[in-house]
């Protein structure tokens, strides 16, 4: 079965869970992935910036022994509705194909990338 958005070959080695609803949406893997995105769309922690998806993680003491996204750079967000998000804790999901990116427009900004 080839993937309904992108034509590629759907593979099915990922547990029934997960099989399962890619047989049902016709998707494969890497489409399912953005297509899980649109879930949280307006959550407080997704970030979309230049067509890319970025997702704020939960800030911890940098001392503490825990991965960090971007090895816990600091950066400032600034939201298209005002809001402004300081983190060091920052993770890059990747370039948002072109496909979605009308359900998933940019929402913010970056004032300061360390």
């Amino acid at each position: 079965m080839k993937c309904k958005i992108c034509k590629k070959k759907i593979e099915l080695n990922y547990g029934d869970g997960l099989n399962n609803k890619l047989i049902l949406l016709q998707v494969c893997f890497d489409c399912n992935f953005w297509i899980d995105k649109f879930e949280n769309v307006n959550h407080i922690n997704s970030v979309r910036i230049d067509n890319n998806h970025y997702w704020i993680g939960k800030e911890s003491d940098p001392s503490a022994d825990s991965f960090r996204g971007f090895s816990g750079r600091k950066f400032i967000i600034k939201f298209k509705n005002g809001r402004e998000v300081k983190t060091t804790n920052l993770w890059h999901q990747g370039e948002i194909p072109k496909w979605c990116r009308k359900y998933l427009p940019d929402n913010a900004t970056f004032v300061y990338k360390e």
